[in-house]
């Protein structure tokens, strides 16, 4: 004999609950030129307008914010009206294009990115095609093989790897290698090591600190005559160039012997390379010129006297 038991919603704690809202979300679902299939969306949806969006150029058009916790791999175009927040790694196939803020933990795109305000990741960023942004830019790392367009701030708190640049804002960057051309229109601020491989020109003048306020233990440099017998200028060409044309300048070798602290190293590849202070250089000149001036002095009056 079988008895046939009914068990209703209300009778299972939250189980009610739980079937309103995935009624709520089928009804929600089954609105607008979109189907689903075990999860997955086959046609264009739209999140966060009061109707449903018919443009089928947007595969998902979100209005409101976008919460992503685990990985997201978009193959094809994605819009953002406003915020889009991923915890974890993004990858986009085609063009992106995001008019709110935009917070990342790690963002790959092989297609053109177009940031109107905030661009924000944790992680590392890796650009195959052209980025333009608006806004400030936050980034851990920042790795682009193609043209870079930025019209605000730009902050990297790790190294940055560039091939064109172009900033009309403010730049911060931790470490910088820029391998093309950098065309910075704004302030520029650099607190680590940066390395141009090609020609570095500046429109304006080059400074750097030089106030009493922020030294100690001054003291004047003495017989730079004698000292800068062993120091020579040469002619030469780069063994690390392609082109073989003649350079001017001085070998960090022979002035490291007399001033070291105009010589410092730079690691290029597995070696380490001697490079010089040129414009500190100006101070010990300086000095030689007005102990040719004493020289000079003396001997005007020894001879007119």
């Amino acid at each position: 004999m079988t008895t046939d038991i009914k068990l209703k919603t209300r009778d299972v704690e939250g189980l009610q609950q739980r079937v309103k809202y995935i009624d709520r979300l089928k009804n929600d679902i089954e609105i607008g030129p979109f189907t689903s299939v075990t999860g997955v969306v086959t046609d264009s949806l739209s999140v966060g307008y009061s109707y449903q969006m018919m443009d089928p150029s947007y595969n998902l058009d979100v209005s409101g914010s976008l919460r992503v916790t685990e990985d997201a791999r978009i193959l094809s175009n994605l819009f953002v009206n406003k915020e889009a927040f991923v915890n974890g790694s993004t990858f986009f196939k085609t063009n992106v294009s995001v008019l709110g803020n935009t917070q990342l933990n790690t963002l790959h795109t092989t297609g053109n990115t177009s940031i109107q305000s905030r661009l924000f990741v944790n992680g590392s960023s890796l650009f195959n095609a052209n980025v333009s942004v608006l806004g400030d830019t936050f980034l851990q790392t920042l790795t682009t093989t193609g043209n870079t367009s930025i019209q605000s701030q730009l902050f990297v708190n790790g190294s940055t790897l560039l091939k064109n640049v172009s900033i009309s804002g403010v730049c911060t960057i931790k470490d910088l290698n820029v391998n093309q051309s950098l065309n910075v229109g704004g302030n520029v601020s650099i607190s680590g090591t940066t390395y141009i491989g090609g020609l570095l020109t500046l429109q304006n003048d080059l400074t750097s600190y030089s106030d009493r306020r922020i030294k100690k233990n001054i003291t004047p440099l003495g017989k730079c005559l004698d000292t800068i017998t062993g120091i020579h200028g040469y002619r030469f060409q780069r063994k690390d160039r392609m082109d073989d044309s003649y350079s001017i300048g001085l070998i960090a070798q022979e002035l490291e012997e007399t001033y070291p602290e105009l010589v410092t190293e730079v690691k290029v590849g597995d070696e380490w390379i001697k490079t010089v202070h040129y414009q500190a250089f100006t101070g010990v000149l300086l000095e030689c010129i007005q102990e040719l001036k004493e020289k000079i002095t003396l001997l005007e009056n020894k001879i007119f006297n």
